[in-house]
């Protein structure tokens, strides 16, 4: 800090023609004064403190700044990772219910052979009755129309005796 020559003052004031204690108090009252501002200017140390106070924030900030991109970078690689994880969740669901959906398509199809299989069995069994059915009505028939037929020739022939 500066020094404040208070008795040069006091001599050109009192060289000035003011009165001793006036030239003392304004004196003392203009070293209070610059001793005041003097105090608030900042001193060469204050303004290092400060520069170097900025320094140690900005090497802070930027250390801030690598472990936030540090971060940043984690985050993208662990969230791509869990895309991926999840691109290959889904494609191994996708080919499993594909897998499902086959499986079933080929029980269905099973099924329903069986079921053909089954019906067919059972139609031609009702068309084996069926026919063996009719046979024994056309044999029935056969015998009612031979026996007919004998009947009309033992008719024919007795009106032929007869006449």
């Amino acid at each position: 800090m500066e020094y404040f020559d208070t008795l040069s003052v006091y001599d050109r004031l009192a060289k000035a023609g003011l009165p001793d204690a006036a030239s003392r108090v304004l004196s003392e009252v203009f070293k209070d004064y610059t001793q005041q501002q003097l105090e608030l200017l900042a001193t060469k140390k204050d303004i290092a403190e400060v520069k170097r106070d900025i320094a140690e924030v900005k090497g802070s900030v930027d250390a801030l700044r690598l472990i936030t991109q540090r971060d940043i970078e984690e985050l993208r690689l662990t969230t791509q990772k869990d895309i991926e994880g999840l691109r290959l969740t889904t494609q191994r669901d996708i080919s499993d219910i594909k897998r499902d959906i086959e499986e079933l398509r080929l029980a269905t199809q099973k099924d329903i052979e069986i079921s053909r299989l089954s019906i067919e069995a059972k139609l031609q069994e009702t068309i084996s009755k069926s026919q063996f059915e009719l046979m024994k009505e056309i044999a029935g028939v056969k015998k009612w129309a031979i026996g007919l037929i004998i009947a009309q020739m033992v008719l024919i022939s007795a009106l032929k005796l007869f006449s």
